[in-house]
């Protein structure tokens, strides 16, 4: 699984979902895929679950799952 770090991300909006799922909004110029790991420093790194549409082409918004370091 790829792991992509972010020096320089915005950061939109997270909110939790239930099973430990959060959905995260990003500004990101990488295009992920379900399995990839997210590394969101200082917010942690996340396994992307899956993605879904954002109608914002700059947007990125997955559902992920946050891994213990």
């Amino acid at each position: 699984m790829p792991r992509f770090r972010y020096e320089v991300f915005q950061l939109l909006d997270m909110q939790a979902l239930p099973n430990r799922k959060v959905r995260i909004s990003v500004i990101l110029s990488e295009h992920l895929q379900p399995g990839d790991e997210l590394d969101l420093t200082p917010y942690g790194v996340w396994r992307v679950v899956e993605l879904e549409h954002d109608p914002s082409p700059d947007v990125t918004t997955v559902i992920a799952l946050h891994l213990a370091e």
